[in-house]
């Protein structure tokens, strides 16, 4: 089994990822080919609208890699990243949501 297969699991028509193994791996080009699965497989994405990202100690932390930042299209598994990144930390992590375009109601 190779290291896409241990990290990226589909049974039953559904995909787990393992996070906290995605987590540990040091090689970035690895990481980039997950990253990039993972987009394939609709976990991540480059858009941001109603999106999920993580967020520490007021730094945007989602995943990223050459081609950019990764955004979550499920809260589950923003929650399930931050929780094997950053279970340890002396700081507050958080999960944003991000909004649609807000309209501006005000008159000029």
């Amino acid at each position: 089994m190779d290291i896409l297969e241990e990290i990226i699991k589909e049974k039953e028509g559904n995909i787990e990822v393992d996070w906290k193994k995605f987590t540990e791996i040091n090689n970035e080009d690895v990481q980039e080919n997950i990253l990039k699965k993972l987009e394939e497989k609709r976990i991540l994405t480059h858009e941001t609208k109603w999106k999920y990202a993580v967020n520490s100690n007021g730094i945007d932390s989602s995943p990223s890699s050459h081609s950019g930042k990764y955004y979550f299209n499920v809260q589950e598994d923003a929650e399930a990243y931050a929780e094997a990144k950053y279970s340890g930390a002396l700081y507050p992590v958080y999960i944003m949501q991000f909004l649609g375009k807000i309209k501006n109601k005000a008159k000029k």
